[in-house]
């Protein structure tokens, strides 16, 4: 197994600059051999696709719908960005 340990900062401030909410996750996962094959299942791929393609022809989707294609492309994100991670963990392991 692999281990990635990942961490995602936020910050924001209002236009006064009075208020700033800072955010931080820490991410330590044991990866499996198989790293490589990270990615969205086929059926949610597709789904995706399909909401992507009918926001492009007709222009626009439900609210659910919406949120459905939000919800897949930042699982797609998750799972790209834990791939490139577990990519350059297992480069850094390797030298």
């Amino acid at each position: 197994m692999l281990q990635c340990v990942s961490s995602f900062s936020t910050a924001f401030s209002s236009c006064s600059g009075r208020r700033t909410v800072v955010s931080q996750v820490l991410l330590q996962l044991d990866l499996p051999q198989d790293w490589r094959k990270f990615r969205l299942p086929v059926a949610l791929a597709s789904r995706l696709q399909e909401l992507l393609d009918r926001q492009d022809q007709e222009g626009k989707l439900t609210r659910a719908e919406r949120r459905e294609a939000l919800a897949l492309t930042e699982l797609a994100e998750m799972l790209t960005l834990l791939k490139l991670r577990a990519k350059r963990t297992s480069r850094h392991d390797d030298a």
